[in-house]
């Protein structure tokens, strides 16, 4: 077993920080290739997209579904980063704080449309299970704080967390099957009207004011990692 030095691990530090910067560049044209050629897309393509061959790929990725794992990570992240940013709106309305959020959501999906649709087919995967899942988890721990410190039962945290991740997955689906032009502004709308009826809904039988719950859901949602 070769000794450890300072050196030796300078060196292998060095070559994980070139390794994992070689993957973003792929994934990035993995990104560019599945907008060019749709979600059937070949590693082939990809491959030409990146300016190498199928085994500098494939020395990157075990092969094709762990290249499209780091799509849907690198993806999520985006969009994730996206809505994050329109929450955190200090002093907006509820009405203000959603629509920008739900407008961000769109509009992201609507940047890179068939690396959505890619990630939506491969959906019974348990990759993208388990991120569904995750994207859940994070939304009830971050809605549980909130409707606790609003003085609302918290039981209906994880209801909310599943529902809305449903729904979103549902209307981004329907957005980029929809061609008309004003589609993202109506879907965009009915979604917001659902969500601000719902949180009318549930501040009202508590007791609590509507803007105080969506200001401190919003804040929740840009403060957490």
């Amino acid at each position: 077993m070769p000794e450890t030095t300072p050196w030796n691990r300078a060196r292998e530090a060095q070559r994980k920080t070139q390794r994992s910067a070689r993957r973003v560049v792929l994934v990035d044209a993995a990104i560019a290739a599945i907008e060019a050629d749709g979600p059937d897309v070949s590693v082939a393509q990809i491959a030409r997209t990146a300016g190498v061959t199928k085994p500098v790929l494939y020395r990157q990725f075990d092969d094709k579904d762990d290249l499209m794992r780091a799509v849907g990570v690198s993806e999520g992240e985006r969009i994730l980063a996206a809505i994050r940013k329109e929450l955190n709106a200090p002093g907006a309305s509820s009405l203000e704080v959603v629509t920008r959020a739900v407008d961000a959501f769109l509009h992201a999906i609507d940047q890179h449309p068939q690396v959505y649709l890619a990630m939506m087919r491969r959906r019974s995967g348990d990759d993208v299970r388990l991120t569904q899942q995750g994207v859940t988890d994070y939304l009830y721990r971050l809605i549980h704080e909130v409707f606790v410190s609003s003085g609302i039962d918290a039981a209906g945290a994880q209801t909310w967390a599943h529902c809305i991740v449903a729904m979103g997955v549902a209307a981004g689906e329907l957005y980029l099957s929809t061609p008309e032009q004003a589609a993202r502004d109506r879907i965009g709308q009915q979604v917001t009207d659902l969500i601000i009826g719902g949180l009318a809904g549930i501040a009202g039988s508590s007791g609590v004011e509507l803007d105080a719950v969506a200001t401190g859901l919003g804040r929740a949602f840009s403060g957490a990692s």
